[in-house]
């Protein structure tokens, strides 16, 4: 057994000392299977339980379970990984969220909006290198008081917008709803049919965490019917891809295959190379939850080309944990490590 007495907070609850890790090795023609255990105090247990939610750790666990156990590998390799993987495993989830909740909305955001003064508050997003999360959500409280005083819809919205994602990232969903709800009602009485769309999607996204996938779904296709009125087709692509998302929550696969498809067709059609390669990344974890691991590693492999040409070095991580992943499950273990290897060389 080993013990590990620290662990990071990944975000998703506070990991205490009592986590503990175990593995066995045991050899047996030439393979490894490495057993992985955790028991958790129960409080951090029951906020992770969400339906349609892995956290940080628990991905990192199931990769080890399934793809990095091959060949015969020596206990300080595995014990390496695994700290290794711990210790990015938070950050990059966490980047890559970001990454994408800003290209999203500075993409759709009205120049009136992206012109306003105050710049620093961009729907979606929170400066995560501020000291204290606490004193940034009063800030982002105060600009919102400011701003409906002075009667600036434009920049209520906006402030909605970042307060409702600030507290879903911090595990709230009640209240995110509710910032989201009131930038919705906003857009809808100064007729900005762009940014109600936006409070359709963060409402969605919401929902779904909440594990209300129905009611994700009916926000999705309301964004989705906006997006298509006013011919924006990156906000259609983006409305199907969170479709498919919702839809593959639900364990119906086929049905989202038909989103990620949706979104990848348009993806190419309008060049959106990073839409394109989120679509690539559906759509291969699709097939790989169908078993379908061929059709996954080509996907994958897409993946990880628009991911290096684009110079997206999260993308290009998550993308060589994805093929190792689906290799693994087709029996190619030297090829799944060395996948493993170059995710793990990507900080």
């Amino acid at each position: 057994m080993i013990e590990f007495n620290s662990f990071l907070d990944n975000g998703c609850g506070k990991v205490t000392k009592d986590l503990l890790y175990t593995r066995y090795i045991r050899d047996k023609k030439n393979k490894v299977n490495i057993c992985l255990t955790m028991s958790r105090n129960e409080s951090d247990y029951q906020n992770k339980q969400r339906p349609g939610l892995r956290t940080a750790q628990e991905e990192v666990f199931r990769n080890l379970e399934i793809a990095l156990p091959f060949f015969g590998f020596a206990s300080s390799f595995v014990y390496t990984t695994i700290q290794q993987q711990l210790d990015n495993a938070a950050k990059g989830e966490r980047a890559i969220e970001e990454e994408k909740e800003k290209e999203e909305k500075e993409k759709h955001r009205h120049p009136s909006i992206a012109n306003n003064k105050h710049q620093e508050v961009k729907a979606g997003s929170i400066d995560r290198g501020r000291a204290n999360e606490d004193d940034a959500i009063e800030k982002l409280k105060q600009e919102l008081r400011i701003a409906t005083e002075g009667g600036d819809s434009a920049e209520e919205i906006r402030a909605c917008a970042t307060l409702g994602t600030a507290y879903r990232k911090r595990g709230d969903f009640h209240t995110a709803v509710e910032y989201h709800t009131q930038g919705l009602n906003i857009a809808k009485d100064v007729g900005h049919k762009a940014e109600e769309g936006l409070a359709y999607e963060n409402l969605g996204i919401a929902y779904r965490y909440f594990g209300n996938i129905e009611q994700a779904i009916k926000y999705h296709e309301l964004e989705l019917s906006i997006a298509k009125d006013a011919g924006d087709k990156l906000g259609e692509g983006r409305a199907l891809g969170y479709l498919g998302i919702a839809f593959g929550s639900l364990g119906e696969l086929r049905e989202a295959i038909k989103y990620y498809e949706q979104e990848l067709c348009i993806a190419k059609e309008a060049g959106d190379r990073t839409e394109e390669r989120r679509a690539c990344r559906h759509l291969g974890i699709a097939y790989r939850s169908l078993e379908n691991f061929s059709e996954a590693v080509m996907y994958h492999e897409h993946e990880l080309e628009i991911a290096k040409e684009v110079q997206d070095r999260v993308g290009e991580k998550f993308a060589y944990r994805h093929l190792g992943i689906a290799h693994s499950s087709l029996g190619n273990f030297t090829k799944a490590v060395e996948y493993h290897q170059q995710e793990l060389s990507i900080a």
